[in-house]
């Protein structure tokens, strides 16, 4: 095997072992999160009725405010619109790139929440009780 071919063994085999160098995903989800609004940003400019386009607006503002705190002690801030929640988080699981995370906010009741890591950068939010699929870009 030639020194190039080698090496691009070595580098893809450990990508394998290490997910694609983006580091435990316990580590990756420590941070300030917002909502990658991209998508809806998209689907706003297909509409045309002016109450629509308002309504959409308004949901992306809220949407842009959006922030959730995962520190590395534990704790978990979720601030938007409708002020802060401050609460405490645990991991629960670690299954290849997905942590499954159990969210506690001051005054509410245990929320299980499945992140997914794809970089550094950008993982998916996937709340215990809901269907949807939130994607999050750090901020």
């Amino acid at each position: 095997m030639t020194k190039p071919a080698l090496c691009l063994f070595a580098c893809l085999t450990l990508s394998v072992f290490t997910g694609c160098g983006v580091g435990d995903p316990r580590e990756v989800i420590v941070g300030a999160w917002g909502l990658d609004v991209t998508v809806v940003e998209e689907a706003g400019k297909k509409l045309s009725e002016p109450m629509a386009v308002r309504m959409h607006q308004m949901k992306l503002e809220a949407m842009r405010g959006m922030r959730l705190t995962l520190a590395a002690d534990g704790t978990a801030t979720m601030s938007g619109a409708q002020g802060n929640q401050r609460g405490a988080y645990t991991v629960d699981k670690v299954d290849g790139d997905k942590v499954t995370v159990t969210i506690t906010y001051e005054g509410g009741r245990p929320d299980m929440t499945v992140f997914q890591v794809h970089s550094s950068d950008r993982i998916t939010m996937v709340p215990g009780d809901r269907t949807v699929t939130l994607p999050l870009i750090r901020k």
